[in-house]
């Protein structure tokens, strides 16, 4: 038979069981992909064919309206994103497929497109999506656009929900859903002004649009005043983004508001209908706008009348009228009619509106669904009428929302004082809520006593002694710190199971020597390091704890200012870098630890780079023999910090003067006290020294430099530059340090002659400045 006959023949629906099964056995993959897709195909075969390993087989199998739930769970429908696709193929998915397929739309790689496909065609599967967790921890404006879409797109599949289904796709898969939103929106703004040129140029004039720069000026749009000019230009050439945060500027002329509001755009009518000088006339013509948005967003508007409000009453859209029967400017006939509302949530709106009067909340406190009477329970006007019949509600909810009312406390106690036993509504539920409440504010309170206890001076020790077995760990931490503690409760105290309270018993100054012993033996380093600096403790103590495996503990003995020589040196010696930092800003420390710690140069992080050394120079009023000996170091960074200090040696100086590091003599360079040798001297430094690639940062004209010659123009930038060091640099190669030295106008004036006939025509351009300038002074 020929291979093109078999393959009509197992895409024939009407082909018998029989011969598909016969089929099924071919080796060729295409006739047996057209046998996994014939719904004729028996059971058994399916379920054979799920085995397989070909991708396409696999999706015929899904997308057969007779595959049973073992054979999707065989093809792995929970996470294979094309057995999902094709599964919302079916014909006439069954509601068990709509489950697994529903409860997977936030599966990575999930396209939504399909199964929103079968939510509009299919009632049920509508349903479905709407009760769907997923769906319903969605932000409230995206579940009202997509319940929205449901109701509106049951029978057809157009444009319209297809944007709809990709937006609720981004919600679902993004985790920062704003953040993911509005980069969309940004990205699509910035490529719509950049095929505008002239919204770039009002964005920019340079043309140079960046995401900063349109944030900024978008958000003026919206707040600032703008000329009538700029206005009319936005409203005849910008696009429909730009125009609706025009429009929302309160700022704005009545001229511009009705131009705008002519605009046949959902979008920027949005925008009209948000700003708060938009007058009535034209939100009664926005009543027609086809988006529930914008009639939604009238009813918002403080320029909305009571007619405007009994227009969009009757309004097609439940939203609208949900946010109708919120509004505080509704009247008594508009209460009446949303009231008897075939909609639930409109009813529910009416029951929390604060203007609805007790007549029709006398009615709605029977109605059939429990949102609307769970609205009446949480209203803090409620009656005691109200609040009687609400008690004995049928629902556990209703009587839960009642019971959280603070408002309903009066009615409710005489309620619960008049109660017969004999009730046929047991209300033993609502007495122990309410009592257990109770009890949680007499506990409130009495731990706020307690707590005014502790921190009072005057608490006496008999008060304190009794709080010390305190539940709470907060109150033993008060009395383990409060000055009038007894020593026999500190000795309690010092075993808690509570770090805080022990630490806090550390650091008490009233403790014994026995418990400072014990408790500098305590398993935590923040208890130790307490003892550490509590004055009581004495230096056999604090030498014990020189070896404690704690940086922090030995840290804090290397601040303590009391400390011994001894200890100090140890300290001195020890192998974290932290501890001996923490030791050279002890103000205390002995010349002789200082003049040790002068030749550490171990770092304490990369991050920080601070050096004990360093440390040293910024906190220690330095002796000469120290400077020198941190001039020696062979750490550059510690050479360049001393070179900086105010209170250097000129012999130290005279020293770096040839330092190896650049930076360093450039330090040296700038520093207000070098000698007049100094400066004659560095006004030579690596005068010979190649220029490299990096750009002259002083200069406007491209020439190179090094920074070696970081030095002399530090030299030429001096106001006490030598006479001799000005002629020096006036001769240099380099035509950058001479610029820069025509600009001093200290310099004598022989060698700003001389500068002006340079032979770089920059320089001699700065010469004449400077010339001008000494001129005039």
């Amino acid at each position: 038979m020929d291979a093109e006959v078999i393959k009509r023949q197992a895409q024939d629906e009407n082909t018998s069981p029989e011969i598909l099964a016969k089929l099924s056995k071919s080796k060729d993959k295409e006739i047996l992909r057209l046998v996994a897709g014939n719904p004729n195909t028996p059971i058994e075969i399916l379920e054979k064919l799920s085995l397989e390993y070909d991708r396409q087989i696999k999706e015929s199998l899904a997308a057969n309206p007779n595959a049973s739930l073992d054979v999707l769970y065989n093809l792995n429908i929970h996470y294979d994103y094309y057995i999902r696709r094709a599964a919302t193929l079916i014909p006439k998915i069954s509601l068990e497929i709509a489950t697994i397929l529903v409860n997977n739309l936030g599966c990575r790689g999930y396209s939504i497109r399909h199964i929103k496909e079968q939510l509009i065609k299919n009632t049920k599967l509508s349903d479905l999506i709407l009760n769907n967790w997923r769906i319903k921890s969605l932000p409230k404006g995206e579940y009202l656009r997509v319940r929205t879409a449901i109701d509106t797109k049951k029978d057809a599949f157009d444009k319209d929900a297809m944007i709809l289904a990709l937006d609720l796709a981004s919600y679902i898969r993004s985790k920062h859903i704003k953040s993911y939103r509005h980069n969309i929106f940004v990205s699509k703004l910035i490529e719509k002004l950049r095929r505008h040129s002239r919204e770039a140029n009002y964005i920019n004039k340079n043309n140079s649009i960046v995401y900063f720069q349109i944030q900024e000026k978008l958000r003026e749009l919206s707040t600032a005043v703008i000329s009538e000019e700029t206005t009319r230009e936005i409203v005849e050439t910008s696009s429909i983004y730009v125009k609706r945060l025009l429009a929302t500027n309160p700022n704005i002329s009545l001229n511009t508001i009705k131009e705008l509001a002519k605009n046949n755009q959902s979008i920027v009518a949005i925008g009209v209908v948000r700003n708060i000088q938009t007058p009535p006339e034209i939100l009664t013509k926005l009543l027609t706008n086809e988006s529930y948005l914008v009639r939604q967003q009238i009813v918002s508007n403080p320029n909305v009348t009571v007619d405007i409000l009994d227009k969009l009453k009757n309004d097609r859209n439940i939203f609208v009228r949900e946010k109708v029967a919120q509004s505080h400017k509704i009247s008594s006939e508009i209460i009446e009619e949303l009231a008897r509302d075939p909609v639930p949530l409109i009813r529910s709106a009416i029951a929390e509106n604060p203007q609805t009067f007790n007549d029709i909340l006398k009615k709605l406190i029977n109605d059939p669904s429990l949102s609307v009477r769970a609205a009446i329970a949480q209203r803090k006007d409620i009656s005691e009428e109200q609040a009687i019949l609400l008690t004995r509600d049928p629902s556990n909810y209703v009587r839960n929302k009642l019971a959280d009312n603070r408002h309903i406390l009066p009615a409710v106690t005489k309620l619960l004082n008049t109660v017969n036993e004999s009730n046929t509504v047991n209300d033993n539920w609502y007495r122990e809520r309410l009592e257990a409440r109770e009890k949680r504010r007499a506990e409130i309170n009495e731990f706020k006593r307690l707590l005014g206890l502790i921190y009072n001076p005057d608490t006496s020790s008999e008060i304190l002694d009794r709080l010390a077995t305190n539940e709470s760990y907060l109150i033993r931490q008060g009395v383990a710190e409060h000055p009038r503690t007894k020593l026999i409760t500190l000795n309690k105290l010092k075993r808690d199971n509570n770090i805080d309270v022990r630490e806090k018993v550390a650091a008490n100054p009233n403790i014994s020597s026995e418990i400072i012993e014990e408790l500098s033996q305590d398993a935590m380093s923040m208890v130790r390091q307490a003892i550490v600096n509590n004055p009581q403790t004495t230096m056999t103590i604090l030498n014990n704890l020189t070896s404690d495996r704690s940086d922090c503990v030995r840290g804090a003995i290397a601040l303590r200012e009391d400390i011994s020589e001894s200890i100090a040196i140890a300290l001195a010696n020890d192998p974290s870098a932290y501890v001996r930092q923490r030791l050279v800003c002890n103000p205390n420390i002995l010349d002789k630890i200082l003049e040790l710690l002068s030749k550490d140069i171990d770092l304490i992080s990369e991050e920080g780079n601070r050096s004990v050394q360093i440390e040293m120079i910024k906190n220690v009023d330095l002796s000469p023999q120290l400077f020198e000996n941190l001039a020696s170091s062979s750490s550059a960074k510690v050479r360049k910090e001393v070179a900086q200090h105010p209170k250097v040696p000129l012999s130290v100086l005279d020293r770096l003067k040839t330092d190896k590091d650049k930076y360093v003599r450039v330090e040296v360079a700038k520093h207000p006290r070098i000698s007049l040798e100094i400066m004659e001297y560095l006004a030579t430094d690596s005068i010979n020294a190649k220029p490299t690639t990096q750009r002259f940062r002083g200069s406007s004209f491209g020439g190179l430099i090094d920074y070696h010659h970081q030095v002399r123009l530090a030299i030429a930038r001096r106001e006490d530059i030598t006479a001799k060091a000005a002629f020096i640099l006036s001769k240099d190669p380099l035509p950058q340090v001479r610029w820069v030295l025509a600009q001093n106008i200290n310099i004598p004036l022989d060698i700003v002659m001389s500068l002006c006939e340079d032979s770089d025509r920059k320089v001699q351009d700065e010469a004449k400045k400077t010339l001008l300038a000494r001129q005039n002074i």
